[in-house]
């Protein structure tokens, strides 16, 4: 059984190991090096793969006028006890910005997102949950065909309508505070309360069991775009 100590440890590993001093982007050897390292991880939780017997969903980037480099998404399963249930989706980017080690941008919360894989399972869910590793989310790419999110849901997402989905980004970063004290170094933000009626108030009742943490549900076009869509 996991514990949260042993949770813990693991997150800061993972988020460690993905902190590459050269960084993750696109074309460079980081980014291999990162979807080697999260392929392993997923064997070692024991996810399922989402297609067939890999991981790796690739794509071509080609089409789009977006280059040659080799694209993929990393996509397991944590299966659930009731698989006639549409199931979760939770995802994050792996690819970085710029050529440093982008903790924050993205990879504690690709080490949240196989942290929640490692519990559920040991403890599965009603539900099927979908681990999505999205590529190619960084500029050049951001909000064009070739970007990971948009490629799953228009060509290997195999029709599947989810229950909802949860994408996770910038968590730990560090903005300068104006006001310092006012509780907003420990503010968690959750875009998209304008995707369905019951998602402020599921968002109200977890944060009721975090009271350290400050919780704020807002509006998805607040962001200034959306990966997933």
């Amino acid at each position: 059984m996991t514990t949260p100590s042993r949770t813990l440890h693991q997150l800061e590993a993972d988020t460690r190991a993905l902190s590459l001093e050269d960084g993750r982007r696109v074309g460079q050897p980081g980014h291999a090096e990162a979807r080697a390292f999260l392929t392993r991880r997923m064997e070692e939780i024991g996810l399922l793969p989402f297609l067939e017997d890999d991981f790796a969903l690739p794509y071509d980037p080609r089409g789009y006028g977006r280059g040659n480099h080799d694209f993929a998404n990393l996509v397991g399963v944590v299966p659930g006890r009731d698989a006639t249930l549409r199931p979760i989706l939770i995802g994050a980017h792996y690819d970085s910005v710029i050529d440093a080690p982008c903790s924050d941008d993205n990879a504690t919360a690709v080490a949240v997102a196989l942290g929640v894989a490692t519990v559920l399972r040991d403890q599965p869910l009603e539900r099927d949950i979908i681990i999505a590793f999205f590529d190619a989310e960084e500029p050049p790419y951001f909000l064009s065909p070739a970007m990971g999110s948009i490629r799953f849901y228009e060509d290997q997402r195999m029709g599947l309508d989810f229950a909802a989905v949860i994408i996770m980004d910038l968590i730990g970063h560090d903005v300068e505070m104006p006001m310092p004290g006012t509780g907003l170094e420990d503010l968690l933000v959750i875009l998209g309360a304008e995707s369905h009626g019951a998602l402020p108030e599921i968002v109200e009742r977890s944060a009721a069991a975090v009271p350290q943490l400050r919780v704020l549900a807002s509006l998805n076009s607040r962001s200034g775009g959306s990966a997933l869509r």
